[in-house]
């Protein structure tokens, strides 16, 4: 069928010496199977045709784009690869042999923050970005790359490249938090940003984004810390460390969410419990009586009323559990009440005996 087609639009070219092969006609090329013979056929029919920059777009989605591409370059000696076709060419795939060629047609092209942003995100190597690098000394190295280079899986590698490049770079908390939230991070990669940047700051938001990683390893938050004595474990680092119920069990090990949680107490013995620490760790699908026990050891004055009203009736009678063990207090509960599932909050002010 793809031959038939071939066949008729030569044909039709054949017969029609004033078809004009506009912008239209090329997409429309472009777009159907064989695109390859299809452009052929209408190049050689024209005389002079611009390829645009919305043409090579289209081509750059092709699965068989290199093969396109060489024939367009092949006819027009003037086509210009601009920013938008360089990187629509790395997000679709290409090959890095591909990109040389198309770096190759136009020595005077510029390698702008857009590219190499990615150039950084979507190259599964660095290959490309070593060419890139050695090409153009100016190539600034901002904060959207530095970004870009933090989400990638081997991210040593890439922030390393990055990293040699540029003198007094200034690590930001957009790109501490990006590399914590890598599932592939290493507790390597802290010390190769802080090394180029001393004045690094760990604050709040990098310690969430790590708390909350499944991925993450206790020893990388260990290294964070150690490079801030004095920075606060926050009730949004405590509840992150608690976990998200509905993702805990997808990547995190079996006691992920617990060894960090006692990891923050323990070296935190006046942290402020609140009432979205306690719900948080209420919800906790596999420790939430065991957090709970630690939050009343640590917190002697901790009102669970509040709490217990905002749970759901099984969260509710497992807190009311730890805090009869933790304090020894009696708590008046309604057996009757308890099997039928129905917690009102006139039922538990009523059930609940507080001093």
């Amino acid at each position: 069928m793809v031959r038939k087609a071939t066949e008729i639009i030569k044909m039709l070219l054949a017969r029609a010496n004033t078809i004009q092969i506009t912008e239209t006609v090329l997409l429309a090329g472009v777009r159907r199977p064989g695109a390859t013979e299809v452009i052929r056929a209408l190049l050689a029919r024209a005389n002079t045709i611009a390829i645009t920059e919305t043409v090579l777009l289209s081509v750059m989605k092709k699965s068989n784009a290199e093969e396109v591409i060489s024939a367009l370059l092949a006819r027009d000696t003037h086509i210009q690869i601009t920013e938008a076709v360089l990187v629509a060419a790395v997000e679709n795939d290409r090959s890095s042999e591909f990109l040389k060629v198309l770096l190759a047609r136009d020595g005077d092209i510029m390698i702008t923050e857009a590219v190499l942003v990615a150039v950084v995100k979507y190259m599964r190597t660095s290959e490309f970005l070593k060419v890139l690098l050695a090409r153009d000394g100016d190539i600034m190295i901002t904060e959207a790359v530095l970004v870009a280079a933090a989400e990638r899986r081997n991210i040593t590698e890439v922030i390393e490249l990055l990293l040699a490049r540029a003198s007094n770079i200034k690590i930001t908390e957009a790109v501490l938090v990006a590399a914590a939230e890598n599932r592939c991070i290493r507790p390597g990669v802290i010390e190769v940003l802080h090394a180029c940047d001393p004045s690094v700051q760990i604050t709040e938001a990098v310690l969430v984004a790590a708390a909350a990683n499944e991925y993450m390893s206790m020893e990388f938050i260990q290294v964070l810390l150690a490079h801030d004595a004095n920075i606060e474990i926050t009730e949004a680092v405590l509840v992150a460390a608690i976990g998200d119920p509905a993702r805990l069990f997808a990547a995190r090990g079996s006691n992920y969410s617990m060894e960090l949680f006692t990891f923050f107490l323990a070296g935190n013995p006046n942290l402020m419990i609140t009432k979205e620490i306690l719900q948080a760790a209420a919800k906790n699908p596999k420790y939430a009586e065991d957090m709970i026990w630690l939050l009343l050891e640590i917190d002697k004055n901790i009102d669970p009323l509040e709490v217990i009203l905002a749970l759901n009736p099984d969260l509710s009678r497992i807190f009311m559990g730890t805090l009869q063990r933790a304090r020894g207090e009696f708590i008046t509960f309604n057996s009757a009440i308890s099997d039928a599932g129905d917690l009102s909050n006139d039922t538990i002010r009523v059930m609940v005996s507080l001093p």
